[in-house]
């Protein structure tokens, strides 16, 4: 007798379980099964419900490719974008908002905020996508 591991599916392949659990082995799931294997998730689509009913999305579904893909498939426009993007701006600016003042090597005063530049990275970067996204779906 061997002590060797043997795989557990050669035999559980006829338990009643395992067949119950197998779908595709009942006449009347097929449907099912068939209908299953076309339908793939619209992670576009998902994500502008989200915004409409005020759920939280991620960054990049404000600014940038995705919400350029959602803006130019017509799923949302920039106006219901605008409230989750200043919900964002909010808290980017309690985060990260500090205005530094200093002189520069000529002898100029300047001021420097890093929240300011986030927020502007973000616009420019959407910018650019919605360029691309309006060239490649005209």
């Amino acid at each position: 007798m061997s002590n060797e591991a043997k795989a557990v599916g050669r035999y559980i392949k006829n338990d009643v379980w395992s067949a119950s659990v197998t779908r595709g082995s009942h006449e009347i799931y097929r449907k099912d099964k068939e209908r299953s294997k076309s339908w793939k998730p619209d992670a576009f689509r998902i994500n502008a419900q989200r915004i409409r009913d005020g759920e939280a999305v991620g960054s990049d579904w404000l600014f940038g490719r995705q919400a350029a893909g959602m803006i130019v498939m017509g799923y949302i426009l920039e106006s219901e974008l605008a409230a989750h993007r200043q919900a964002l701006f909010d808290e980017l600016a309690d985060m990260y908002s500090c205005k530094i003042e200093g002189i520069d090597k000529e002898g100029n005063k300047f001021t420097y905020d890093p929240f300011d530049r986030m927020k502007q990275e973000l616009l420019d970067r959407h910018a650019h996508a919605m360029e691309i996204a309006r060239q490649n779906n005209p």
